[in-house]
């Protein structure tokens, strides 16, 4: 509220002591009143000039509707942005149905009754528009557990910020051993699925599906810290080589005949994923050298 002299500008102007008048001369929507004490209120940036105090004011009726339309526009735009998209964050459901299997192909459970205990839940990691590096993705924060549900979780609507209904992103479902959170156990899994988009709906539309999932799988159990190298013979007579999968790099066995060179060559066999009774291992045998060999394992 402003009280002064009679000014003219672009904008809803109102006066507490007198009607407004219409006039074949104005353009601006201006009011007549007493000299000195005028109130009015604007929309969007005032041009203002002074008049006088003794000026007969006008309204153009023209711009009010102007001004009261442009006041809806303004505040259905404020009710649209507050429509953030929303999708149903499940792997089941509306012609949906992309289960995760545990690395030896089972459907994925909650909670492992064997091994290491591992309790897994699943969250979504997004990106606006369509992207193709995962990296760029940001972690939603709002995961989902899978119970005894084998291979499914169900966490309902989820609300994407900054993202209104009508929004397509790109979206990964990762799942990985919630004790991780914890005092960090030395073997963990992890699993991610394809990168797929979604477009985001608002109400009164119901969340949206995630209809571009695919199944995917959980790695073995692998361990945090770089594993031991562990030898013992076969039932061929073969050497056999054992470790436990490791997190952070694809390890290979390497051979070299004397310690004093760099000449370290990796063995051709492929390890062969192995799950014993106490845990999974990386396994490989190889005939007995003839002489003597070193051996190591080394990342790919």
């Amino acid at each position: 509220m402003h009280t002064g002299t009679i000014t003219e500008g672009i904008g809803t102007r109102c006066d507490s002591l007198a009607e407004p008048v219409a006039s074949p001369n104005c353009g601006p929507q201006i009011v007549r009143g007493e000299a000195g004490r005028h109130e009015w209120a604007g929309i969007g940036d005032l041009s203002v000039r002074q008049i006088s105090n003794e000026t007969q004011d006008c309204v153009s009726p023209s711009t009010a509707v102007k001004s009261f339309l442009l006041t809806i526009l303004l505040a259905s735009v404020s009710l649209c942005a507050l429509a953030q998209g929303s999708l149903n964050f499940a792997n089941f459901g509306g012609g949906l149905n992309a289960p995760v299997t545990d690395w030896d192909g089972s459907k994925l459970v909650g909670h492992k009754d064997g091994g290491f205990g591992a309790y897994f839940i699943a969250d979504l990691h997004w990106a606006p528009g369509i992207v193709t590096d995962s990296t760029l993705l940001l972690p939603l924060g709002q995961p989902a557990d899978f119970h005894k549900t084998n291979g499914y979780f169900f966490g309902g609507a989820r609300t994407i910020p900054g993202a209104p209904g009508g929004t397509t992103i790109t979206a990964q479902v990762r799942v990985f051993d919630s004790t991780i959170w914890e005092i960090p156990p030395p073997l963990f899994q992890l699993g991610e699925s394809a990168l797929f988009q979604v477009t985001l709906t608002s109400p009164p539309y119901p969340p949206a599906f995630l209809t571009g999932l695919a199944p995917f799988a959980m790695s073995p159990p692998v361990s945090r810290y770089r594993p031991q190298l562990n030898l013992s013979t076969s039932v061929t007579d073969a050497l056999l080589f054992s470790w436990q999968p490791y997190a952070y790099a694809d390890l290979r066995l390497q051979q070299n005949p004397d310690l004093n060179t760099t000449n370290w060559v990796t063995v051709t066999n492929l390890p062969v994923l192995t799950n014993s009774v106490s845990q999974v291992l990386y396994q490989i045998d190889i005939p007995v050298p003839s002489g003597q060999m070193f051996y190591r394992l080394s990342s790919q």
